[in-house]
C-alpha cells in the first residue's frame, strides 16, 4: 500500500531555472559540464551555495549578481502540482528528496510552506550524498518511516528514478 508521495524539486516542483538561463547564454559544451560540475559540487555539499554561484558566474564571464538574477529570472512553480499536494498530503505523507545544497530548499520556499505541503524535506547538501545514491532513498524513506514499497518517487530525470 502505497504511504508517501515524494517529489524532486527542480524540474519536478519548480522548472529547472539554472538550464533555462543557461540556454540563454552563448555557452560552450566546456563551459556547460563545469558548470555541471560546480553544482554537482554543491549538491554535495562540497561547495556552499554562495561558492557555487561565484564560480558559475566565473565560468560564464558575468558577474555573481548578474547570474543570481538571471537564474532567479527563470524560476516559477508548478502551481497546479502544488495543489494536487494538498490532496495527495490529505491520504499520504509527502517530501521533497532534490539535489541541492543545503538551504537550497529553505531559500525557495518558507518555513510555513514547507510545513503545509511537504512532511519531510531532504537535501543532498545537507546530508553529504545525492541522487543516484541508494543511501539517500533510504534516508528519505527512514525519515518517512516507510518501506521502500510503500513509495511513490518522481523525478524529470529517468536515472534518478530508475534508482
Amino acid at each position: 500500500m502505497i504511504k508517501a508521495i515524494i517529489f524532486d524539486c527542480f524540474g519536478v516542483l519548480l522548472n529547472d531555472s539554472m538550464d533555462a538561463a543557461v540556454g540563454t547564454l552563448s555557452v560552450s559544451g566546456r563551459q556547460r559540464q563545469d558548470l555541471r560540475d560546480i553544482m554537482n559540487a554543491a549538491n554535495l555539499g562540497l561547495l556552499t551555495a554562495k561558492e557555487a554561484r561565484e564560480q558559475h558566474a566565473q565560468v560564464l564571464g558575468i558577474s555573481a549578481e548578474e547570474w543570481t538574477q538571471l537564474v532567479a529570472s527563470h524560476e516559477g512553480r508548478d502551481t497546479r502540482l502544488f495543489a494536487y499536494i494538498l490532496e495527495l498530503k490529505k491520504r499520504y505523507k509527502t517530501a521533497i528528496l532534490s539535489n541541492v545544497s543545503e538551504g537550497g530548499i529553505s531559500r525557495r520556499f518558507s518555513a510555513g510552506e514547507l510545513a503545509q505541503y511537504f512532511d519531510v524535506v531532504v537535501e543532498s547538501g545537507a546530508i553529504g550524498v545525492g541522487k543516484p545514491d541508494a543511501e539517500i532513498y533510504e534516508h528519505t524513506l527512514k525519515k518517512l518511516a516507510i518501506m521502500p514499497n510503500e513509495a511513490i518517487f518522481t523525478d524529470d530525470r529517468d536515472e534518478y528514478c530508475a534508482a
